[in-house]
């Protein structure tokens, strides 16, 4: 959590927590930090909401969490630790009924989610096995009506240059989008941050 948000970013994402049975980063041995026992970040100029993410690339075991009471643990980090809600990042087949029923409690208590998945082969093609399951899914999620956004990860295999960064960008703007997330925004250069914030008229960097 060494990395302060840019004001100009109107959430911010903390994680990831990739051991869902411990509910920390890293894995079980060993842990990294988690939300249970870390309190949301302060930063002085940053006004915009800081959330931590559950799941991510290489989270483990699958198809969690399986308790009713892990859902109170997960609702009981974000409060007790003043995060602003859940960025719930979908990369080892989690638990869709459970994490729904964790959406319509953070709402409830005027916190914050989002859904993050990989938009790849499946879910460009709903006619397949992986792509009607993937469809389910995400029909459950909006269907909730607690889901604040979605969120479609997409990654330049080849590094990120100004066209590609700028075709991300045409599909948010000409599509009006809700917005566009940066992973490890820190990593992007001075001028492709500046790109993403004059293309979306955010105001500044710093």
């Amino acid at each position: 959590m060494s990395q302060p948000p840019l004001k100009a970013f109107n959430t911010m994402r903390y994680g990831m927590v990739t051991n869902l049975s411990g509910l920390t980063t890293g894995t079980e041995s060993p842990p990294g930090w988690g939300p249970e026992t870390s309190v949301k970040p302060e930063h002085p100029h940053y006004t915009g909401k800081i959330l931590w993410t559950d799941g991510g690339g290489g989270c483990s075991p699958s198809e969690k969490p399986t308790l009713s009471q892990k859902v109170e643990s997960i609702i009981a980090a974000t409060i007790n630790n003043h995060w602003d809600g859940i960025d719930f990042d979908n990369e080892c087949n989690m638990n869709i009924h459970y994490f729904t029923q964790a959406m319509g409690s953070l709402n409830n208590l005027q916190k914050e989610s989002s859904y993050g998945l990989i938009a790849g082969w499946s879910y460009n093609h709903p006619e397949t096995e992986n792509g009607k399951k993937l469809t389910t899914k995400i029909k459950e999620v909006i269907g909730s009506g607690y889901c604040d956004r979605l969120v479609h990860y997409c990654y330049a295999t080849s590094g990120l240059t100004d066209e590609n960064l700028n075709y991300f960008l045409d599909g948010v703007v000409d599509r009006q989008l809700g917005g566009l997330l940066v992973w490890n925004y820190h990593q992007l250069t001075i001028d492709h941050l500046k790109i993403i914030t004059e293309r979306l008229e955010l105001n500044g960097i710093n």
